[in-house]
């Protein structure tokens, strides 16, 4: 019994001393705990906190390059690892249909003859309405045989605006088959490097991809931040970032994007930053490790707000540089020239586009007297003008009841205000009156190959013919073909 007694006793001596070391266990867990929240909550406003990083070096963009309209592949102009520019040629579905469509539609665009026509037709109802209004004056005709003659006069008016209607449409079909043969031209969208090529010349594609292009300048960073330190990373803070092959260069990327909710499972979330690779040195596809540095909260000097700061000439002459040699060519008064240079230039371009455009103009001034109620006394006005000496003298009838007397066309305004004031100098009272009408202009907007220049290219026309035509460099992107 005194041996039990004991064990007892030794049992549970040996229980309370366990509580004690449990008990103090968990309050220096409690304390330690207690202290490191409180270190966290000091340091949460230091961005030197954020350990260093696991990161992914990644290519900017990754597009897998289809066609807009389905095809057999006639060439592959690329392979895996060569180097392309945006908007190069990459590959050529088979277009003979298309070409021989773009041929007709340019032969239909470039004819006049129905103009031609129609003109020589409206000009002879003119002289024949002139003649008969003096036979008319002298009831030689009747008033009949007047508005017949008068209404064929304008019926070859309205024709001959038919046929210009006509001709504008041809050119809107040369203009349509000249993007339907596009379609058939396959170009890289990026700046970039093949990665894959999935078609090869003789296949039929239809919704799936050619070649795959990745985007290398710049690289994306994509990087994963425990939510301990969600608030701390902001977009404009830049990091040091080194690859982990051995021997890696450091490299400066900046925040671009951060994300604004995270992943309750593993407590974390995620940002993008750029890289900038202008030289391609930079491989992509690499684990990296990411430090980010402190942050004062102004944008680095390169970074898209330093960019927007250079002066539009500037920001032009970069855009125009990085983005390939395009022109724009015109105005072009005469579509045959038009036509001329697209046939020059089509071979030195890789992307050429006839634009054509209708402006209303003035094309010269009548001179004319104000109207007078009766023939009588238009008859009387005539007299008199011839008189004075004006003898270029033309009867004009409005609305069959007021007649007025034209006393010439001119193409200068100058000249009929001249004449205008030797009218009022002699009495007559007179005004001048403008001729409104539409005209054509067109505009060649081209995308020069690499190594050809459009001032070159143009030496072999005759220049008489491009004394008002301007050649003008611009950005490719600002192409109305590309917006």
């Amino acid at each position: 019994m005194v041996i039990l007694e004991k064990a007892r006793i030794l049992l549970f001596c040996m229980e309370t001393k366990f509580h004690i070391y449990a008990s103090m266990f968990l309050i220096s867990a409690f304390l330690a705990g207690s202290a490191d929240a409180k270190e966290r909550r000091v340091g949460a406003g230091n961005v030197d906190v954020i350990p260093e990083l696991d990161c992914v070096i990644e290519p900017s963009e990754i597009v897998d390059v289809g066609s807009a309209v389905p095809g057999v592949v006639e060439r592959v102009l690329a392979n895996r690892s060569d180097m392309v520019k945006k908007g190069a040629v990459i590959a050529r579905l088979d277009s003979s249909v298309e070409q021989a469509s773009l041929r007709l539609a340019k032969e239909r665009a470039s004819l006049d003859a129905a103009i031609k026509l129609r003109k020589e037709t409206e000009e002879f109802g003119r002289i024949t309405q002139k003649r008969n209004q003096n036979l008319m004056e002298n009831s030689a005709i009747s008033r009949h045989v007047m508005d017949q003659v008068e209404t064929e006069t304008r019926i070859a008016g309205l024709q001959v605006q038919q046929e210009r209607d006509n001709k504008r449409i041809a050119g809107l079909e040369y203009q349509r088959a000249q993007a339907v043969l596009q379609q058939r031209i396959i170009r890289s969208p990026v700046d970039g490097v093949i990665m894959e090529r999935f078609k090869s010349a003789g296949e039929y594609v239809e919704d799936e991809p050619l070649l795959r292009v990745a985007q290398l300048d710049p690289l994306h960073v994509e990087v994963i931040v425990p939510v301990e330190y969600l608030g701390r990373v902001k977009p404009g803070m830049q990091a040091e970032v080194v690859s982990v092959i051995p021997g890696s260069d450091t490299h400066l990327a900046t925040v671009e994007r951060v994300d604004l909710v995270s992943d309750a499972a593993s407590g974390t979330y995620g940002a993008q930053l750029k890289l900038s690779n202008p030289k391609f040195e930079i491989p992509s596809g690499l684990r990296c490790r990411l430090n980010f540095l402190p942050w004062d909260g102004k944008q680095p000097e390169d970074t898209a707000e330093g960019m927007n700061s250079e002066a539009p000439d500037a920001q032009l002459a970069k855009a125009i540089d990085q983005s390939g040699y395009c022109y724009t060519l015109g105005p072009v008064k005469d579509q045959s020239l038009a036509m001329q240079l697209s046939d020059l230039l089509e071979d030195a371009s890789d992307d050429l586009t006839v634009r054509e455009e209708s402006l209303s103009i003035t094309k010269g001034y009548f001179v004319f007297t104000l109207p007078e109620p009766d023939p009588q006394a238009t008859d009387a006005l005539v007299a008199r003008l011839k008189g004075a000496g004006f003898n270029d003298l033309y009867i004009s009838r409005r609305d069959n009841k007021q007649y007025r007397v034209s006393l010439g066309f001119f193409r200068n305004q100058q000249s009929a205000e001249r004449l205008k004031k030797k009218l009022v100098a002699g009495e007559f009272q007179a005004e001048v009156v403008p001729v409104q009408g539409d005209t054509t202009h067109y505009w060649l907007d081209v995308s020069m190959k690499s190594g050809t220049d459009l001032p070159g290219q143009l030496k072999e026309l005759d220049s008489s013919h491009l004394s008002s035509t301007a050649v003008t460099p611009v950005s490719c992107i600002s192409l109305p073909a590309n917006q």
